[in-house]
């Protein structure tokens, strides 16, 4: 159970992953009490910038810690810099960079799916494997979607291991979680602080009121884990993650939402 302190409801520290009406999921950042699971590095980081935070807590799982992708991000990151932008070898050291954490937090039982219009192998996939749906395409065939069956602990381990009995797996949650949990506590530095106001924030991206290189120049570069300036609006509305606009400084217009920009002369 999670009781955040009353202060600090314009800028929450804590977020939540909430399912939807709809049967999906967004992030939200609750107030009043709620129930989650968190890396627990973002709940210490919760009590340090503010000690009201309260927390109750009823189970965990205990890691080991380590660099495992130390030398892979430092390659990669290197390579971008030295690579000009939009280039194969910079968008591919982007991709390989952006995409590495996600892979280790993926469902493994996202279903596949399948067209088929013969009745054997119709039959047949019901035997093979677990059907979540069929659609009936109208020209007598369907749409199959389908995972497989559930097995026995020792027989999932079985069939993560290769021939020479190493492990195959590559999803870890806890890697997926601390990475993204780290994210957030960087984030949290921006929230709450006395010395701007802050009027967005999203997974790596923040709009303040002040030059931040005024403030934290050792923030904004370059480097890797640095900040570079983007825009400098006159105006701005933020509409909701990923979606706002404004006015920028060269007197043009900037539209952004959900991952398409717009600028108007």
């Amino acid at each position: 159970m999670i009781t955040p302190p009353k202060d600090e409801l314009n800028e929450p520290i804590l977020l939540k992953r909430h399912k939807t009406q709809n049967g999906g999921h967004r992030t939200i950042a609750p107030v009043g009490k709620w129930k989650g699971v968190y890396y627990s590095e973002e709940l210490y980081n919760a009590i340090v910038k503010n000690s009201k935070h309260k927390f109750k807590t009823h189970r965990g799982f205990l890691f080991r810690q380590d660099y495992l992708f130390k030398n892979y991000v430092e390659i990669l990151f290197n390579l971008r810099q030295r690579s000009q932008k939009n280039t194969p070898i910079n968008i591919i050291a982007k991709l390989l960079l952006n995409s590495l954490y996600g892979r280790f937090g993926m469902n493994p039982d996202k279903a596949d799916h399948i067209i088929l219009g013969d009745q054997l192998e119709k039959d047949k996939i019901f035997i093979d494997y677990e059907v979540k749906s069929v659609v009936n395409l109208g020209n007598g065939k369907e749409l199959y979607s389908y995972v497989p069956k559930k097995v026995k602990d020792k027989e999932i381990l079985d069939l993560l291991k290769d021939d020479a009995g190493n492990s195959n797996m590559l999803i870890n949650v806890a890697i997926s979680s601390a990475i993204t949990g780290l994210s957030r506590i960087f984030m949290s530095y921006f929230k709450n602080n006395s010395l701007f106001k802050l009027y967005y924030s999203d997974t790596d991206s923040i709009f303040i009121d002040v030059n931040l290189e005024n403030i934290y120049p050792d923030l904004v570069g370059t480097a890797l884990g640095q900040l570079k300036p983007e825009y400098e609006f006159d105006e701005a509305c933020f509409l909701a993650p990923k979606v706002y606009g404004g006015i920028i400084k060269e007197g043009h217009s900037l539209v952004k939402a959900k991952g398409v920009k717009n600028i108007i002369p």
